[in-house]
């Protein structure tokens, strides 16, 4: 194959090995750059769809600062981007030993499933049900924990309400119960005192003097 300069002159083989190499490497490069579009529209559409879901998606290093929160997560917490920026996943925890526990479980089984009081901007309740997993993250190598999580307040607000009305139920149930042994043993002692009553009464019609006054007093105690 013959390959000619401008001036009519051919290209030796040294030469037209170099412009194939040079041209094998400029393809590879355009090769890459379209490849490394294609991953950035793919993490791009990745990252959409992962912002948009209706549950919580968080991640986090073992230590607990907080890598990323998307609009879900964020919006429950109540805190700007600025503000998490400051905050740690511990900030977040009514109890402190619930996230020990988180982290003890994802050292030891790498996967961790829970229901948790939290704590949103300004202290208000929050209680969430999810799962995480330790990952290693493909350009640093480190562990991360990455979990979804689901607001479940709601549900437990109507749990804890339901408790409140049953321990009040159980607590009716009882107080019913002492009025009605209450009631009878009332009515037996009734009975009782009717029956002594009758007795007296027919004591008093053969009865005579300090006797009769004696059984007259105790009578008249019966009818009280």
């Amino acid at each position: 194959l013959a390959v000619n300069r401008r001036d009519g002159g051919a290209f030796d083989e040294a030469m037209i090995e170099t412009t194939v190499a040079f041209t094998g490497v400029v393809a590879e490069g355009v090769q890459r750059l379209r490849d490394f579009e294609r991953l950035e529209e793919s993490e791009r559409r990745y990252r959409n769809l992962v912002e948009k879901l209706p549950v919580g998606v968080v991640h986090t290093t073992p230590e607990g600062r907080i890598l990323y929160l998307n609009e879900y997560a964020r919006s429950l917490y109540g805190h700007t981007e600025e503000e998490l920026g400051c905050l740690t996943a511990e900030a977040f925890y009514v109890d402190p030993e619930d996230r020990a526990r988180l982290v003890r479980a994802m050292e030891e089984h790498g996967v961790y499933s829970y229901e948790v009081q939290l704590r949103r901007k300004g202290g208000r309740p929050l209680w969430v049900r999810g799962t995480s997993t330790r990952v290693a993250n493909p350009a640093t190598g480190r562990h991360e924990y990455h979990g979804f999580f689901e607001d479940v307040t709601a549900r437990r607000l109507v749990e804890g309400e339901y408790s409140r009305l049953e321990e009040q139920l159980r607590q009716s149930q009882k107080m019913e119960a002492v009025g009605q042994l209450t009631a009878g043993i009332a009515h037996n002692f009734n009975n009782m005192l009717q029956g002594i009553s009758g007795n007296l009464q027919l004591a008093l019609l053969d009865a005579e003097g300090g006797i009769r006054q004696l059984l007259g007093d105790a009578d008249r105690v019966t009818h009280r």
